[in-house]
């Protein structure tokens, strides 16, 4: 987790804080593992015509995003934000906070790109089914996922060198946390000029979904006109746009502080509050996409329970 606040920050004590931080971190921990095997599964089928689709290409770079940030979130992030072994992250925070800096700041955030890649597939998908599977073909699609992790990369080697970090200690409710800054002020501003940047993705993202999903209620509950629309279109939109919801919390929450800071020179929310929303919005990115596609998807289900291609006469459809 980065901080732009000066050192010796203080935090003031949130009741419900903790209980919510063990709550959630439980929940990263149990995922974890369920992460790992969903990642291994759609790698193992990518070139099957059940999970090898445009739409499954897309959700596995959102996957290996999740897991990668979710690794460093667990081995290094939470613990010393929970005051664990404090001495060995402020005597190690200037390569431990690169880690962090690169999950937090440029891995964590290729799904925001991936995301809008997705909502325009389940627009194509619902609105111009006849157009889908031209507009949307392997080739196109992996060179759109290598040009996002070519620049998620190149963003993320001057944090590897030259840009420096130091961590500080804060006391966050009844804990004693450890957290990291930019030693220099300018490399922080470019990134958070940069989160700002994609954060711009968000919008059209959001938009499209709820489209989405009114369009497809009232066709089924309101309009006389009963168009059909297959099962397996219908879950995969509703499952990426619950994926969707701790991108969308975190660039809220981060993106209204950094701008409100940039036109008034003060937090929009107190320092207890911002960070426990992006803990919150930094969870829910880490556990969503797993179990949202395990429930909605018995294909994947079985995929991963018996070690075997999935068979799906509708995949071609997504």
């Amino acid at each position: 987790m980065y901080c732009y606040q000066e050192e010796g920050c203080r935090m003031t004590q949130v009741q419900f804080a903790l209980p919510l931080m063990i709550f959630f971190n439980c929940l990263v921990l149990v995922t974890y593992p369920v992460h790992v095997i969903f990642v291994i599964s759609l790698l193992r089928n990518r070139t099957t015509s059940a999970l090898g689709t445009p739409f499954h290409h897309l959700l596995l770079s959102v996957g290996i995003s999740d897991l990668i940030s979710a690794t460093g979130y667990i081995l290094l992030q939470e613990p010393a934000w929970l005051g664990i072994a404090s001495k060995f992250y402020l005597g190690n925070a200037w390569w431990i906070a690169k880690i962090v800096n690169i999950c937090g700041i440029c891995i964590s955030n290729v799904p925001i790109v991936i995301h809008l890649f997705l909502a325009l597939n389940r627009l194509t998908a619902v609105r111009l089914p006849m157009e889908h599977c031209h507009l949307w073909r392997n080739p196109r699609v992996q060179r759109l996922t290598v040009v996002v992790w070519v620049i998620t990369i190149i963003a993320s080697l001057p944090m590897v060198y030259p840009i420096q970090f130091k961590g500080y200690q804060m006391q966050n409710g009844a804990l004693s946390s450890v957290a990291f800054h930019f030693v220099n002020p300018f490399p922080a501003q470019m990134y958070t000029l940069y989160v700002m940047c994609l954060s711009a993705f968000i919008l059209p993202t959001v938009v499209i979904y709820i489209y989405l999903l009114a369009y497809m209620c009232f066709l089924k509950y309101v309009s006389k006109y009963k168009r059909h629309i297959q099962a397996t279109v219908v879950k995969s939109t509703v499952a990426v746009f619950f994926t969707s919801l701790g991108d969308i919390i975190l660039a809220t929450v981060l993106g209204s502080q950094q701008l409100y800071w940039i036109f008034y020179q003060e937090d929009l929310l107190d320092p207890p509050t911002f960070w426990l929303m992006f803990k919150i919005g930094r969870d829910l990115h880490n556990i969503a996409t797993p179990w949202t596609m395990l429930l909605l998807f018995k294909g994947l289900r079985k995929s991963i329970i018996s070690g075997t291609s999935p068979r799906n006469s509708n995949a071609v459809k997504l």
